[in-house]
């Protein structure tokens, strides 16, 4: 499975040799600068912004443990491409002591769209510390993919990753699912998770909703339940984000 990763990018950068987002059998304008937006077609989109920022801040509540997470996040996105970091601090309740760890995410990613069917290859890294503002080691690294397909009112979507690296042991984790927009402003979806390691292997379902508070305000809140893992069995997470484009 992970030499089929590892070969992904060859098969979508092939056909995209202007690197705009935009499939080569559909792309009406071939050899688009790289610092110029593009629109579906592949030709230039001179009115629209340059760029699209994303700032988001969540909780995560442990329903079993009475822990919480928390979790800040920021991307940059320009034409085709994703750069994000993300921190989270873990609170895990050890025989009635707290421990907070803390894990930086880094990943850079690559939009591709076929009409309908939208992909992100994403390849990063997770630093592990005790401190938020003091790498430690660096974890392990991870190679992501994300398909879904919008259809109407209704998406499918898929999600896989593969981490590896320094001497942990390597797991993966699947969801697929999908979701409906009730109304403009309000998304939800179904989706199962599977995690996959030596140690162990986990299901889960997760019932996820967002809204659109204005343009560029939004709030999600998500429920999930682990059907094999009972120190996290059920867990609820509220995110309030903020894009700007």
């Amino acid at each position: 499975m992970k030499y089929i990763i590892y070969l992904l990018p060859i098969f979508i950068f092939a056909n995209d040799l202007d690197f705009d987002g935009v499939d080569d059998s559909i792309d009406k304008c071939p050899n688009t600068p790289f610092d110029e937006l593009v629109n579906k077609d592949g030709c230039t989109q001179s009115y629209a912004s340059s760029a699209t920022y994303i700032f988001q801040v969540g909780l995560t509540q442990n329903l079993s443990q009475q822990t919480t997470d928390t979790n800040l996040y920021f991307a940059y996105i320009y034409k085709p491409w994703e750069f994000s970091i993300s921190t989270t601090s873990y609170t895990m309740n050890l025989t009635n002591n707290v421990d907070v760890k803390d894990d930086i995410y880094m990943t850079v990613g690559y939009y591709k769209a076929f009409e309908n069917l939208k992909t992100k290859l994403s390849f990063g890294t997770r630093v592990f510390s005790e401190d938020a503002f003091k790498i430690d080691k660096i974890a392990n690294y991870l190679v992501s993919l994300d398909i879904s397909y919008d259809l109407s009112n209704y998406s499918l979507f898929g999600y896989y990753s593969y981490n590896f690296g320094n001497g942990i042991d390597s797991y993966q984790n699947l969801s697929i699912g999908g979701g409906k927009n009730l109304t403009s402003k309000l998304y939800s979806s179904l989706s199962y998770g599977y995690f996959d390691s030596t140690n162990q292997n986990i299901s889960s379902i997760t019932l996820y909703n967002s809204y659109m508070i204005n343009d560029i305000f939004y709030a999600s809140l998500s429920y999930t339940h682990n059907f094999d893992y009972d120190y996290n069995q059920n867990s609820i997470s509220f995110n309030l984000g903020v894009c700007i484009e």
